[in-house]
């Protein structure tokens, strides 16, 4: 496979908001999930920091702020969580499911919060510093 393209999620500017997307729900061995996800890892899988690997190598982009673009990914989902949440209260959508978005997205911005003031020493204030 070349390349998978979701053209509804995918973001025009930065590939590596797509990527950062991606690894948001890749199963890591060699750490916690970020959310919960269908995606079940095995013997095999690569870690988040190996799939990341080859985009630095091809692209020659150092991926040392990495973490902001799994952030940006946990936001980006909240956003559309917290859209669907707010439709099942309108009675806007009727498929049970979302009445547990009211617990997963301060779950997400938890996850996003941590990984955002945990990892590299605050990676998301430097990532906009220079």
């Amino acid at each position: 496979m070349i390349a998978l393209l979701d053209w509804e999620m995918s973001t025009i500017g930065d590939p590596l908001a797509d990527l950062g997307w991606m690894l948001t729900y890749w199963p890591d061995p060699a750490g916690a999930r970020q959310i919960p996800s269908a995606i079940e890892g095995g013997a095999g899988y690569l870690t988040r920091h190996e799939m990341a690997e080859p985009y630095e190598a091809k692209t020659g982009r150092a991926m040392r702020y990495f973490s902001f673009y799994e952030v940006f990914a946990l936001f980006k989902l909240g956003v559309i969580l917290e859209g669907s949440y707010a439709r099942f209260l309108h009675g806007q959508a009727d498929d049970p499911m979302f009445a547990e978005f009211k617990g997963r997205v301060p779950a997400l911005a938890d996850a996003a919060w941590s990984l955002c003031s945990h990892r590299a020493g605050n990676v998301c204030s430097r990532r906009f510093s220079g």
